[in-house]
């Protein structure tokens, strides 16, 4: 498992929250319906679900944007690799949470589930490998300047 692989590897996944989170930024309510939701008329229309999903949708966006910057020094992005992919993991408890509170989701969303809670944890191992395999230690992506 190559530097290489890693970097096509997560290039590949930096799509889905930039394409999930574009999608969701421009339509809002409606993307819920798009990906197997049976939102009301009235939900569509709601003023603040509207809001919190666009916000939440531009932090996934972000999130995918920052993945991708960090691809070509994966090996030296430890800190940085390890925030977002704690992030999504976090993300992936929230889903399995409501799975087992509200009612499972379509199967498109478990399988993101299983990305989240299994995925994220081989992709963290597999960066520290190859960091280590490089012989890098970890290296600060924000240096403090001298006072």
């Amino acid at each position: 498992m190559s530097k290489k692989t890693l970097q096509i590897v997560l290039a590949i996944l930096s799509l889905i929250p930039i394409l999930t989170g574009g999608l969701d930024l421009i339509l809002g309510a409606q993307s819920v319906n798009t990906v197997g939701g049976s939102l009301p008329l009235s939900a569509l229309n709601d003023v603040v679900l509207n809001s919190q999903i666009r916000f939440l949708a531009a932090i996934w966006f972000g999130m995918g944007m920052i993945l991708y910057w960090v691809i070509p020094s994966i090996d030296r992005q430890t800190t940085l690799f390890r925030l977002l992919m704690g992030g999504i993991f976090i993300g992936g408890i929230g889903r399995i949470s409501s799975a087992i509170l509200v009612g499972i989701p379509p199967v498109q969303f478990v399988a993101v589930i299983v990305l989240e809670l299994i995925g994220v944890p081989i992709l963290v191992l597999w960066q520290s490998l190859i960091s280590k395999s490089n012989g890098l230690t970890e290296h600060p992506t924000i240096q403090e300047t001298p006072r």
